[in-house]
C-alpha cells in the first residue's frame, strides 16, 4: 500500500494575530512622539524669531524715547529758584551746557564739582552753562545751599521731560546755537568724556 505523505495543516482564516494587535499601540506611540517633536521644534524656532522680533523692537523704542544727537530741542521755559523768569533760548548767538538733574540722585550730588570744572572751562568758549533742576525751586534752593555753584539754576515744569525725553539723571547735554543737541551723556562723567565735553565746547559749531 502507498502511504500518503504527511499534509501541512490548512492555515486558519481569520483574524490577524495577537502579536500585531500588540504593535498597534507602540506604532501610535511613536507616531504621538514623532508628531510631538516636531510641533517642539516649531514652536522653538517661533519663539527664536518672536524673541528676536520683541529685542529689536525694544532697542527702537529705546532710541526713541531718548534724546540724541542730532535732535533740535526746544527752549526751556522756566524760572529761577528765586522765582523769577529765565527762559533758556537758541537764538543762534551761543551753545549752552545743560546739566539735567534731581535733587534727591545721588550721582548728581556728586558731579557737581565736575559740572563746575565744565562751566568755568566752556565758559572763556562763550558757552552758557545751566542746571536744571527737576525739582521745584524750593527744594532746588536747599539742594545748593552751602555748595559751590559755577552755573546758574533753573526749575522748568514737568514738560522739559517730555520734550527732552529725560529718562534717566544726570544727563549733561550741549545744545548748539541752533537748538540741536550736539553732545550728550547720562550718568557720571569720566575724564575722558570731559575731555571729549571741552573739546565738542570749543569748536566752532
Amino acid at each position: 500500500m502507498e502511504q500518503k505523505a504527511d499534509q501541512p495543516a490548512p492555515k486558519s482564516a481569520g483574524r490577524p494575530g495577537r502579536s500585531n494587535l500588540l504593535d498597534l499601540p507602540n506604532i501610535i506611540l511613536t507616531a504621538a512622539v514623532v508628531i510631538a517633536v516636531a510641533l517642539l521644534v516649531s514652536s522653538s524656532r517661533n519663539n527664536s524669531s518672536l524673541a528676536a522680533e520683541n529685542a529689536a523692537l525694544r532697542q527702537q523704542l529705546a532710541e526713541l524715547s531718548t534724546i540724541r544727537v542730532g535732535d533740535v530741542v526746544p527752549p526751556i521755559r522756566t524760572s529761577s529758584p528765586g522765582g523769577s523768569r529765565d527762559d533758556i533760548v537758541y537764538d543762534g548767538s551761543r551753545k549752552r551746557l545743560l546739566f539735567i538733574f534731581s535733587t534727591t540722585c545721588r550721582v548728581c550730588d556728586g558731579q557737581v564739582p565736575a559740572w563746575n570744572r565744565l562751566a568755568r572751562e566752556l565758559k572763556a568758549q562763550g558757552v552758557a552753562s545751566h542746571g536744571v533742576s527737576l525739582d521745584g525751586p524750593e527744594a532746588t534752593e536747599s539742594y545748593f545751599k552751602g555748595k559751590e555753584r559755577d552755573f546758574d539754576v533753573v526749575t522748568p515744569d514737568e514738560s522739559v521731560l517730555r520734550s527732552y525725553r529725560v529718562t534717566a539723571v544726570p544727563q549733561v547735554v550741549l545744545v548748539s546755537g541752533d537748538g540741536s543737541v550736539s553732545w550728550l551723556h547720562t550718568g557720571a562723567l569720566t575724564e575722558e568724556r570731559v575731555q571729549e565735553l571741552l573739546s565738542q565746547g570749543s569748536a566752532r559749531r
